[in-house]
């Protein structure tokens, strides 16, 4: 199954948290660099370092405690909420900071606003940039995610309960009548499931057709001549790779479809061309 984890549970995590303090600190240090500052430099960088830290964590508080509804909704507005949520902190954290910081002074209450408002600038831009890295992220982990719920996805489709039992069956029958063929059934039943297992995304001509005989002399032992397997094939096969498992599931459906439900049977027509 894919994974249902929420997107947001990245944020609790000690490597995320620790990488957001570290840039928060290195924002600070770069802020307090800038030409233009004229108070103690040193002074400045533990401010930035305080009101930026502050907001981050306050943001990452807020994220948590409205991560249920939060986790409800689709990853893209669940991303877009977020940065709302952190532009918002930053905002109102500028409010109160620099009406603390100043307070005595003759400030009006539009330098106030226009202070905050700038603070929520930059928060927008830093969050549009984590949230583009969150979404490289994500897109990275579901791909895997993926990737494994297909590799599972053909073992599942090569350990089919009516297969594995009809295979069993008939390696039980011919383990006294023919013992040898007995030893070659279950070797085909072993690569097969080698490949299904197999990370591999591409195999050679030659490969994907060795991994359709095994699967079809697996079945010839249950349908005896009821099926026949007509291979036409060009010597030598031409050294071309093919996506893995493409015709092998062709072969399983032909099979299914087409040999089992017929009392007469049917034959199988394998062939390549060249053009």
């Amino acid at each position: 199954m894919m994974s249902n984890e929420s997107p947001l549970a990245i944020l609790w995590q000690s490597r995320a948290l620790f990488a957001i303090v570290c840039i928060g600190q290195l924002i600070a240090a770069i802020a307090s660099l800038l030409p233009g500052i004229e108070s103690n430099r040193l002074i400045y960088f533990g401010l930035a370092s305080l009101s930026i830290q502050w907001i981050a964590m306050m943001s990452i508080g807020s994220i948590y405690l409205f991560r249920k509804p939060l986790g409800k909704r689709p990853i893209l507005q669940t991303a877009w909420w977020s940065l709302a949520i952190f532009v918002l902190n930053a905002f109102l954290f500028s409010v109160i900071f620099r009406t603390l910081l100043t307070q005595g002074d003759n400030l009006s209450k539009q330098s106030v606003l226009e202070f905050a408002a700038t603070m929520a600038f930059v928060a927008l831009l830093i969050g549009m940039l984590g949230l583009a890295a969150f979404q490289n992220h994500w897109s990275a982990r579901q791909s895997a995610v993926r990737s494994k719920q297909a590799q599972l996805d053909a073992l599942q489709a090569r350990i089919q309960p009516h297969f594995l039992f009809n295979t069993l069956n008939s390696l039980l029958a011919l383990i006294h009548k023919d013992p040898l063929e007995a030893e070659k059934l279950l070797l085909n039943l072993v690569d097969l499931f080698r490949n299904s297992l197999s990370r591999r995304t591409e195999l050679t001509l030659q490969e994907e057709l060795d991994i359709t005989r095994r699967y079809l002399e697996i079945e010839q032992q249950r349908f005896g001549p009821r099926m026949r397997v007509i291979w036409n094939l060009p010597e030598p096969l031409p050294a071309i790779h093919v996506p893995a498992l493409c015709l092998q599931p062709l072969a399983e459906n032909a099979v299914k479809h087409g040999i089992q439900p017929d009392p007469k049977g049917g034959h199988i027509s394998i062939s390549a061309e060249l053009t």
